[in-house]
């Protein structure tokens, strides 16, 4: 039995929303989300989520603005909370 078009919209939707979920970015990717963040301090929500390119899909990378204390004042800088891989190569690449 063919699930009804409504049924097949939610399924498609539930496999993008788990698609998102499992994209577990790497050193690189983290390093090119990075580039795009404005000021901590100067930018006015308490997040902000970046978009990079992987195998030609746009990939969310979500960062959180935290309050660090940096001797006698206190700082903002963006924090990314989730985990992410790191490659062989990643690691090479920082002993030479």
């Amino acid at each position: 039995m063919k699930p009804l078009k409504s049924e097949k919209t939610k399924l498609q939707k539930n496999y993008k929303d788990k698609e998102v979920v499992r994209f577990l970015p790497n050193f690189g990717h983290i390093k090119i989300a990075i580039k795009q963040l404005p000021s901590a301090t100067t930018h006015d929500n308490d997040t902000i989520s970046t978009f990079i390119r992987v195998d030609n899909k746009l990939k969310e990378i979500a960062f959180v603005k935290k309050r660090i204390q940096r001797g006698s004042k206190e700082v903002f800088r963006w924090v990314y909370e989730g985990k992410f891989l790191i490659r062989e190569q990643d690691i090479e690449h920082l002993l030479d």
